[in-house]
């Protein structure tokens, strides 16, 4: 059984052996303590995101929709593998949330005129709209984490998340995900 041990923050040492020092006391780890790496990262995600989804409320949108329609935003017209592999999610997926975005009259479908068999997914006026309001929530978190941390903390933080993700993707993808 790994053990985990915690300490300052200036005391992250991790052994070969079994031990992790991460934030406090030792304890047998069965599972992560709450000073871990992914749970902290997973409980930032969630109030982000719960900030973003209430501030969204009134125009019914699910996480997944604001994803898509950000892709959109930076860059239009897309197909599903497109935003499949923009979002780094299944085509299946992008499906059932571009069905729901159609519905809503957010996006249009048509045919590439350079490739009849593809099909191209645009913003319409509806869909144009909400631009300005889903980058002033962005905007706003981006402000509220450096109004924390201080604009070098955040880069820093920045860097590490971002070499973090590269090499998790590596992993992922050496087993083949």
């Amino acid at each position: 059984m790994k053990q985990i041990t915690t300490g300052s923050a200036d005391n992250r040492t991790a052994s070969a052996g079994s031990e992790i020092s991460l934030a406090g006391t030792t304890e047998a780890a069965e599972f992560p303590s709450k000073g871990s790496v992914p749970f902290l990262i997973q409980m930032l995600s969630r109030m982000l995101t719960n900030d973003y989804m209430s501030r969204v409320r009134d125009d019914h949108l699910a996480p997944a929709q604001t994803y898509v329609l950000r892709e959109l935003l930076i860059a239009e017209p897309l197909s599903q593998a497109d935003l499949a592999r923009r979002l780094e999610i299944g085509k299946a997926s992008v499906g059932e949330t571009l069905v729901r975005l159609e519905a809503a009259g957010l996006i249009a479908r048509s045919r590439s005129p350079r490739d009849g068999r593809a099909i191209l997914i645009r913003l319409t006026r509806k869909g144009r709209q909400i631009r300005s309001k889903l980058g002033e929530i962005a905007f706003d978190q981006v402000q509220m984490v450096e109004r924390h941390l201080g604009s070098a903390e955040a880069e820093q933080l920045i860097s590490l998340l971002t070499r973090l993700t590269i090499a998790m993707k590596g992993e992922d993808q050496g087993k083949g995900r």
